[in-house]
């Protein structure tokens, strides 16, 4: 099984390098992009981390509190 690359090993791939050479894209906008997307992937995980966390807390407040 294959790893992902790390941001340093993309930037250093030379089949990666040419194909953004190709495309006319250099190579601090493709990393600018790696780290934004990076950033709304952490962010979307924690988001739903959040959610998971907070519907946990209510299932399980639910279960403790008898209502009357």
């Amino acid at each position: 099984m294959m790893d992902d690359l790390t941001l340093t090993e993309v930037m250093q791939d030379p089949l990666i390098s040419l194909v953004l050479k190709a495309d006319g894209i250099d190579d601090t906008s493709f990393a600018n992009s790696l780290e934004s997307a990076r950033r709304r992937f952490i962010d979307q995980g924690l988001e739903r981390l959040r959610q998971e966390s907070a519907d946990h807390f209510y299932r399980r407040l639910g279960h403790t509190i008898q209502w009357s």
